[in-house]
């Protein structure tokens, strides 16, 4: 349903960039979550918390956020053993301080679940404006999109294209 749906609006003349997220950029934390480096000597010295959201490929595009480092999540990682993921950079130097985060592995408080950093983006203050950039996690919206999406959509002229993302959506 999410892929059918994410395929008509990206088919919408004007649309540039269409994605899912669990929740939209100054909307909040949603779920905080350990963040931490599976190979710790001392586990609370290399753990922190940070801000997980689950997101579709085109997600980084749709807002307008830059990838300094790596990929964005891709279709291709659907079904792979451990789940790729997308660190902010305060993230990236919190885990690894003056080295490369891409390829490393970390946990969250579940340590069976491990995630692959594919990609570093910019910082950014997405919880809230007056808050500093927190930690942020980006992860696959099919690893868990706790029972509810927001759809983005970037387009030439954002209003043009109102009425048929609304029809693609009732259909």
């Amino acid at each position: 349903l999410y892929d059918r749906l994410l395929d008509r609006v990206r088919e919408i003349p004007g649309v540039t960039a269409a994605a899912w997220t669990s929740a939209l950029p100054l909307t909040g934390e949603t779920w905080v979550d350990q963040v931490a480096r599976p190979d710790a000597v001392s586990p609370e010295k290399f753990t922190s918390s940070a801000n997980y959201r689950f997101i579709g490929p085109e997600y980084f595009r749709a807002i307008g956020m830059p990838i300094l480092q790596g990929r964005s999540i891709e279709e291709r990682d659907r079904g792979t053993a451990v789940t790729p993921a997308v660190i902010s950079s305060r993230s990236a130097r919190t885990l690894w301080p003056g080295e490369d985060a891409i390829g490393r592995e970390f946990t969250r408080s579940d340590p069976s679940q491990r995630f692959r950093v594919v990609g570093v983006v910019a910082d950014s203050r997405v919880t809230a404006l007056e808050a500093e950039a927190p930690l942020m996690v980006y992860v696959p919206y099919w690893f868990n999109n706790e029972g509810r999406s927001v759809l983005i959509v970037r387009a030439r002229d954002g209003l043009a294209v109102v009425p048929a993302v609304r029809a693609a959506v009732r259909a």
